[in-house]
């Protein structure tokens, strides 16, 4: 094509005719093009992409309200689609208000003695005394502890789910905790 004639035509038909060159190409000779000339286009376009999909994710992450959040140390493996199941019927009697309302059950933790999980236990080990925790209603709960800890592994209910292989199964609850009256339901949920 003669640069007189190229000059002459509109953006419209230069793009036409680019896209039926990018066409013939062969598949590996059209990657090579796109890059050599597109490729700073292409790398904006990822990168949008990218900061659109982060922000998007962050939102809804910050819409998000934990109602309860608890790890089960050495949890049963066979029992994963139990600890699914308990997780929706804790939402249910906890008083799930919306779709953004969650409970996180964490059943990655073990007490294998390695570091990371001497570490991991370490952070966590400051608990409340279920003494402070329940008030006056301390000594209703006494049966079910043992060293006055709660001992899920002595509710039917904890028994029956199978969430552990091992007893005792203790609940403890963290200083830091937020909603430490949701402690208190998930102990009575499994009193019920």
């Amino acid at each position: 094509m003669d640069k007189k004639y190229e000059s002459d035509l509109t953006f419209k038909e230069k793009r036409k005719l680019e896209l039926q060159k990018i066409k013939n190409l062969s598949w590996q000779k059209r990657m090579e093009y796109l890059w050599t000339y597109y490729r700073y286009l292409i790398i904006v376009a990822l990168a949008v992409i990218l900061v659109i999909g982060t922000g998007v994710t962050m939102f809804q992450n910050q819409q998000r309200t934990q109602l309860l959040s608890i790890a089960i140390i050495d949890a049963n493996p066979d029992k994963i689609t139990a600890i699914e199941e308990l997780k929706e019927e804790l939402l249910s009697y906890l008083g799930q208000k919306n779709k953004q309302d969650e409970v996180f059950i964490d059943t990655a933790a073990t007490s294998v003695d390695t570091e990371e999980n001497t570490a991991k236990l370490v952070m966590v080990m400051s608990f409340v005394d279920w003494k402070e925790l329940l008030g006056d209603e301390y000594e209703t709960y006494e049966t079910y502890m043992t060293d006055g800890i709660i001992d899920l592994s002595r509710m039917s209910k904890w028994e029956e789910g199978g969430y552990t292989s091992y007893s005792p199964a203790y609940l403890c609850v963290l200083k830091k905790s937020e909603h430490l009256e949701k402690a208190r339901s998930f102990l009575d949920y499994f009193l019920e």
